[in-house]
């Protein structure tokens, strides 16, 4: 029964605490026909996300950045949109949806 209590309690302190999503990802988003490189620039304290994302336009800090185990959400203004992030780490790859305006668009993001 200890044994039982012990295990819980770790699959439980695993899911509380989720990835490591800290440091470099990269990913390509495909946007009008065109290919852009995003290198995302991550610092999680607790369930704070902050850090960077640097696109061809230049890089924007991550603000209102959230992790809560696997998941976490940020968003970045640019001079031109608000743009807000969703998504979930998956094993050795980082699962990303951005949204803008009307525009929705998913990419997979892994570490350099």
């Amino acid at each position: 029964m200890r044994l039982l209590k012990l295990l819980m309690t770790l699959v439980l302190a695993v899911a509380a605490f989720g990835a490591d999503i800290n440091g470099k990802w990269k990913s390509t988003i495909e946007f009008n026909g065109q290919s852009h490189d995003i290198t995302y620039t991550f610092k999680v304290e607790g369930r704070k996300l902050t850090g960077t994302v640097t696109g061809p336009a230049g890089d924007y800090a991550i603000t209102e950045g959230i992790v809560l185990g696997d998941e976490f959400t940020f968003s970045i203004s640019t001079d031109e949109f608000d743009v807000g992030y969703k998504g979930t780490a998956v094993g050795d790859h980082l699962e990303i949806t951005l949204k803008f305006g009307d525009n929705m668009i998913e990419s997979i993001a892994k570490r350099p």
